[in-house]
C-alpha cells in the first residue's frame, strides 16, 4: 500500500498515482486518485506501458496478462484526447524476431468515449461515441457518433467514424476548406482532394474548386526536400470559368468560358551540396490575370507584375571566370505584356589588374590601377500578349542575339585630395532580327448592290475603293552587329565642415560634407549613314527616322541624340550631427544624419548645336522619428523655355521670364513602418517593466485565458494593459508636373497593417486610396479571436464583393469540423 506521489515500475510499465495497491500474489496493480476537502481529486493515475499512456481516475492492471480496466482515462494520440468512461485495454504480443510496426499497437476499448484536438480537462468539443476501438499509433474507430460542443449535444451524427492515428506522414483524403455561394458560378467547393505521401523527402497534393454551374479550377502542389542537397516546390493551377448565364429558363444559355492557369516554382540548393555548381530560383507565371481572378488576398489581386528568374552558376575556384544559365521572364499583369528569355547564357570575367606586379617593390605604380572586365551573353527572347504567347505565330517571332561587353577604368589620387577616374568601355550586339518600315496607300475595292428602280428584277452593282494608309513594318532575318563605344573621364573630392558646441548638454557639433564632382564623355554619333543604324520612310511629306534594331533581342535604344562631347558636373550634401540621447547612460555621442545626399546633377554637350544645357535633376532624402519615417523627394529643372506642344526650344528660360530655371516636375514618397517595439517605446513600457525586474518581479502571475506574462497579450506586474503586437506601414505618393499648368499625375496613399490587441484578438487591414482619381484601391478588413481549440475569422474586401467568416476547429485531425460563410470570390463591384 503506497500512498503520497507512489511509483511503481515493471519491465517497461511505470505507474504513479496518489494511491498505489499492490499484490505480488495475483500479479494485481490498483491505482486511485487522492481527494481534497473539497472533493477535488489531485495526483491521478499516471500510466504507461509501451506504445499506451493515460491519466485516469482509477484503474487495475494485470502485469502478467498485460490487461486492464480503467475508469475515466484520458489518452492521447498524436493531436487526439480520448476521455472514456470506462476503458479495457490489452497489450499485444508477438514473437521477438518478428517487427510488426504499427499494426501491432494495443488494443484499447472505450466506453461512452469523445474524441477532441482539445488538450482542456473538459473538452470544449468533442465527437461522442458510445463504443470506441482503438489500435494505438494506427487507427480508432467508433460505431454512431454525435458532435458535442461545450457539453451540448448538436443535431450532427456520424454513423461511423474512421480516426487515423498513424505518426509521421501519412495519405489521405482533403476535405473542402470553404463553401461558397457565388452569383455567377453557384454552390461551390473549395481545395477537396487527396494528399499523397510519397516518402519522407516528396509529397503532392491534389486538389480542386468546383461550383455548381461549371466552374472548376484543379490545384497541384508538389514539394521536395532532400537533406544537405536541395529543396523547392511545384505549384500549378489550371481552371476553366464560366460566366455564362444560365440563371433564368427563358434566355439562352450563353457560354463564356475563360480558362486560367499559374505556375509557381521554387527549387534552393544547400551551399553544402556542391563547391562550385548552383542551381536555384524561381518561375511565377499566369495565363489570363489567373491569381486576382481566383484568390481574394491584398498581394494576388493588387500585384501589377510577376518575374521569374532560375541561374545555374558555375566558378572556377582560384580563377576570375564564372559561366551562369538563366531563364527570366516578366509579366505586367495589367497589359497583359509578357516577356520571356529562354536560357540565356552568360560567360563573365571578373575584373583583374594585368599590370599588377606579383612582387612589389616600392611605391604602386599608376598603371597597376588599371583595371580590366570581361562579359559575353547569348539569349532569344520572345514578347507577346499571355493568351498569344503559345501559338504558333508567336513562336516564330523569337528574336535572337549576343552581346560582348569589355571595360577598362582606373582610380588614382592627383593632387593629394582629388580622385581621377578614367574608364572606356566598349559594346558589340550581334543581332539576328532587324526590322524595315513603309508606309503604304492601299486601295479596297467593294461592290454594292442595289435594285433598279425602274425594274424590281434588276441589281445594279457599283464600286466603292477605300483607301487605306498604313505603316507595314517588316522583319529581317539578317545579321547585323551595333557597336556602342562610350569614354569618360570624372573626378571628384570631399569638403568639410565642423562646428563643435562646447556648452550644450545633447547636440555636441554638426559636420557639412560636400562632394562635387566634374568630368566629360564622349559617345558617337550613330545617325551617320556610315554605322546603318538608322533607316526611314516618307509620311505626308515627313521624314520620319528609326533605328532597325527596335524590338531585337536585347530590345536596344539606339540613340539619335548625334554626338555627345559632355561636360558633366554634379554635387552631393550631406548634413550630420553628433547627439548624445536621453535614454543613453554612457554619455557617449552618436552620429545623425540630418539630410541624405542630396544632389544635384546635369551637363553640357559641346558638341550639340542647340539645346547644350541638359536639364538639372535634384534629389535628397532623410529619415525622421528614429529613422522609422522615410522622406524621398526629387525634382527636375529646365534652362530653356517650351513651346505650346510642351516641347523644349532653344530659347533660356531666363530670357522670357527673367527666371533662372523653368520647373519641369517634382515627386516625392513617405513612408513609415511602426512595430510593437516602437510602440512601448513611446509608451514608456519598457522603462516599467526594467524597473519591475531590477524590484524582483518577472511580471508574470497566473495564467489566464487573455495571457499572462510580460509577453504579447499579457499585463506587467502593475495590471497595466497593452497591445499585444502591432506592424503598420503607410506609404505616400505624389508626382506633380508643370507643361500647361501644374498636374498632378501620381497622388496615393496606401496603409495596411496588423494590431494584436491581445493574445487571442487580432485585427488586420490594408486599404489604397487614389486621391487624384478619388477611388479606393483594394480595402480589406479582417478579424481572427483563438477559442483556444477554435478559430473564428472575418474578412471583408467590398470592392470585390467578398466577405468570408469562419468558425473551425484548429489545423489537426478534426479541423473538418467548420462553420464556413464565403461569397463573392470571384465578384468585383462596390455593392
Amino acid at each position: 500500500y503506497l500512498y503520497g506521489e507512489a511509483e511503481v515500475n515493471y519491465g517497461e510499465m511505470n505507474l504513479k498515482a496518489g494511491y498505489i495497491e499492490l499484490d505480488q500474489n495475483k500479479s494485481l496493480v490498483i491505482a486511485e486518485a487522492l481527494t481534497d476537502s473539497t472533493g477535488k481529486m489531485y495526483q491521478k493515475p499516471m500510466f504507461s506501458d509501451g506504445n499506451q499512456s493515460f491519466t485516469s481516475e482509477k484503474m487495475k492492471y494485470n502485469f502478467k496478462s498485460e490487461k486492464g480496466i480503467v475508469y475515466g482515462a484520458v489518452t492521447q494520440e498524436n493531436d487526439l484526447y480520448i476521455h472514456a468512461g470506462t476503458t479495457v485495454f490489452e497489450r499485444q504480443k508477438h514473437d521477438h524476431d518478428h517487427d510488426c510496426g504499427a499494426g501491432c499497437g494495443d488494443i484499447v476499448y472505450n466506453e461512452d468515449a469523445i474524441i477532441s484536438t482539445c488538450d482542456h480537462e473538459e473538452p470544449h468539443f468533442g465527437i461522442r461515441a458510445k463504443k470506441l476501438k482503438l489500435i494505438t499509433e494506427k487507427i480508432a474507430v467508433s460505431g454512431p457518433a454525435n458532435l458535442e460542443i461545450a457539453g451540448v449535444k448538436t443535431p450532427l451524427w456520424l454513423p461511423f467514424g474512421f480516426f487515423p492515428i498513424t505518426k509521421g506522414q501519412r495519405s489521405g483524403i482533403l476535405f473542402p476548406k470553404e463553401y461558397q455561394f457565388n452569383q455567377n458560378f453557384g454552390f461551390g467547393l473549395q481545395n477537396i482532394g487527396y494528399y499523397w505521401g510519397i516518402n519522407e523527402n516528396y509529397d503532392i497534393s491534389v486538389t480542386g474548386d468546383v461550383y455548381s454551374r461549371g466552374t472548376w479550377i484543379l490545384k497541384s502542389d508538389f514539394r521536395y526536400n532532400q537533406r544537405y542537397k536541395y529543396n523547392g516546390s511545384i505549384r500549378v493551377s489550371y481552371g476553366r470559368l464560366n460566366y455564362g448565364d444560365g440563371v433564368f429558363p427563358d434566355d439562352l444559355l450563353r457560354k463564356d468560358i475563360q480558362n486560367v492557369f499559374s505556375l509557381d516554382l521554387t527549387h534552393n540548393q544547400d551551399p553544402k551540396a556542391h563547391p562550385t555548381r548552383s542551381l536555384s530560383g524561381r518561375i511565377r507565371f499566369q495565363l489570363n490575370n489567373s491569381n486576382s481572378r481566383t484568390q481574394n488576398d491584398v498581394q494576388s489581386v493588387l500585384e501589377n507584375s510577376l518575374s521569374s528568374n532560375l541561374n545555374l552558376r558555375k566558378t572556377f575556384p582560384g580563377k576570375p571566370f564564372e559561366i551562369t544559365t538563366a531563364l527570366t521572364h516578366s509579366q505586367n499583369n495589367r497589359t497583359r505584356d509578357v516577356n520571356i528569355t529562354f536560357p540565356k547564357f552568360n560567360y563573365n570575367m571578373r575584373r583583374i589588374f594585368p599590370f599588377k606586379r606579383k612582387v612589389p617593390t616600392g611605391g604602386k605604380k599608376w598603371y597597376e590601377e588599371i583595371g580590366f572586365d570581361y562579359d559575353f551573353e547569348a539569349q532569344a527572347r520572345v514578347t507577346a500578349k499571355d493568351t498569344l504567347l503559345f501559338k504558333r505565330e508567336t513562336l516564330d517571332e523569337i528574336k535572337y542575339g549576343a552581346q560582348h561587353r569589355a571595360s577598362a577604368n582606373a582610380s588614382f589620387r592627383i593632387f593629394k585630395f582629388f580622385n581621377l577616374s578614367p574608364n572606356i568601355s566598349y559594346t558589340e550586339t550581334w543581332h539576328f532580327n532587324t526590322i524595315r518600315r513603309e508606309f503604304t496607300t492601299r486601295n479596297d475595292t467593294t461592290l454594292i448592290a442595289e435594285v433598279n428602280p425602274n425594274d424590281p428584277l434588276d441589281t445594279i452593282y457599283t464600286e466603292n475603293i477605300v483607301t487605306t494608309n498604313e505603316l507595314v513594318t517588316d522583319n529581317v532575318r539578317e545579321f547585323k552587329p551595333f557597336r556602342d563605344f562610350r569614354a569618360s573621364l570624372s573626378m571628384g573630392t570631399d569638403i568639410y565642415s565642423t562646428l563643435l558646441f562646447k556648452n550644450t548638454k545633447r547636440l555636441k557639433g554638426i559636420r557639412y560634407t560636400m562632394r562635387p564632382n566634374v568630368g566629360m564623355s564622349f559617345q558617337p554619333d550613330y545617325t551617320n549613314p556610315r554605322w546603318g543604324y538608322f533607316e526611314s520612310y516618307e509620311r505626308d511629306g515627313e521624314t520620319i527616322t528609326y533605328d532597325i534594331f527596335e524590338g531585337g533581342a536585347y530590345n536596344q535604344f539606339v540613340s539619335d541624340a548625334g554626338r555627345q562631347l559632355n561636360v558633366d558636373y554634379g554635387i552631393t550634401h550631406i548634413l550630420e550631427a553628433k547627439h548624445i540621447s536621453r535614454k543613453d547612460t554612457t554619455g557617449k555621442a552618436k552620429r545623425i544624419r540630418l539630410l541624405e545626399n542630396i544632389n544635384m546633377n546635369g551637363s553640357y554637350n559641346l558638341a550639340a548645336d542647340s539645346l547644350k544645357f541638359s536639364q538639372i535633376s535634384m534629389s535628397g532624402g532623410t529619415s525622421i522619428f528614429q529613422k522609422k519615417t522615410r522622406i524621398r523627394l526629387t525634382a527636375l529643372f529646365d534652362p530653356y523655355d517650351i513651346n505650346e506642344n510642351g516641347q523644349r526650344i532653344n530659347t533660356f528660360y531666363r530670357e522670357n521670364t527673367g527666371k533662372l530655371l523653368r520647373f519641369d516636375r517634382f515627386a516625392g514618397q513617405v513612408s513609415t513602418t511602426i512595430d510593437w517595439k516602437d510602440v512601448r517605446k513611446w509608451l514608456g513600457l519598457d522603462k516599467n517593466e526594467n524597473q519591475n525586474q531590477q524590484q524582483g518581479g518577472s511580471g508574470g502571475g497566473p495564467r489566464n485565458d487573455g495571457g499572462g506574462g510580460g509577453g504579447p497579450g499579457g499585463q506587467n506586474q502593475n495590471n497595466q494593459q497593452f497591445i499585444g503586437s502591432l506592424s503598420l506601414t503607410h506609404i505616400y505618393n505624389f508626382n506633380i508636373t508643370k507643361t500647361n499648368g501644374f498636374q498632378t499625375t501620381t497622388h496615393n496613399l496606401r496603409l495596411n497593417g496588423s494590431i494584436y490587441l491581445s493574445e487571442k484578438w487580432a485585427v488586420n487591414g490594408s486599404a489604397s486610396y487614389d486621391i487624384k482619381n478619388k477611388d479606393f484601391g483594394y480595402p480589406s478588413l479582417g478579424f481572427s479571436r483563438d477559442l483556444h481549440c477554435w478559430q473564428m475569422g472575418f474578412n471583408w474586401a467590398p470592392t470585390r464583393n467578398y466577405y468570408s467568416f469562419s468558425l473551425r476547429v484548429k489545423p489537426g485531425s478534426l479541423d473538418f469540423i467548420n462553420i464556413p460563410v464565403n461569397q463573392g470570390q470571384f465578384n468585383s463591384g462596390f455593392r
